[in-house]
């Protein structure tokens, strides 16, 4: 599971008082060959990694690393924050406000492929008062299947990942959503036809809260 920020793992009643917009992503082309710097807990290395401090990337495989302790949410599937180093080394965290992530040295990532995400919504989607609208406090856990809400896309772009936010703020042209909450990767990426919309429904919500 993808998550991300403070309050992963607290469920779809949190998302529903929290998580007020939803937006797409695409994946980008891997990055490869990335390993942890020799004698560094939080530092990965890879000549020209081409990653900028604040981009999201998709853990897409991770060799080594630790199962318990810090460090253990560096593993194959998860979303992480980058911090740039240099242009050879850069460090992850699960929160936008940058803790690195620590893995020791006995127990080093030996070999790691990420993908960065880049933005195709057009605009984000507000959650509050939309299809979904989570209605009162104590209702809402209890979803339907049916109802469907629909992030507006250019045509042609795809749709690999979505991510949902507290907050939404005007950057370059476009609003986007901040502090985020969960970044959930599609089964399928799906390239947007015609129709520009890609449909959220309420049971894929039940499903990334599992």
């Amino acid at each position: 599971m993808g998550y991300l920020g403070d309050l992963r793992n607290t469920g779809l009643k949190k998302m529903g008082e929290e998580c007020k917009y939803a937006t797409t992503y695409k994946l980008l082309t891997a990055v490869t060959g990335i390993k942890q710097k020799s004698g560094s807990e939080s530092i990965f290395e890879k000549t020209a990694h081409g990653l900028e401090t604040g981009n999201i990337v998709y853990l897409k495989s991770v060799t080594g690393g630790t199962t318990t302790g810090n460090g253990a949410l560096v593993k194959t599937g998860e979303f992480m924050y980058v911090k740039e180093v240099s242009s050879s080394e850069f460090e992850l965290s699960q929160t936008e406000s940058f803790v690195a992530e620590k893995i020791p040295t006995g127990e080093a990532v030996s070999a790691m492929e990420v993908q960065a995400i880049e933005e195709t919504s057009e605009t984000p989607l507000k959650i509050e008062g939309e299809a979904w609208a989570f209605k009162a406090a104590a209702e809402r856990a209890i979803l339907t299947s049916k109802e469907k809400a629909e992030v507006a896309v250019a045509e042609g772009k795809e749709v690999g990942a979505v991510a949902y936010g507290k907050k939404s703020s005007v950057q370059g042209t476009k609003k986007k959503p901040t502090e985020l909450q969960l970044v959930e990767k599609v089964t399928t990426p799906e390239t947007v036809g015609a129709s520009k919309k890609y449909v959220i429904t309420e049971i894929q919500l039940q499903f990334l809260a599992q």
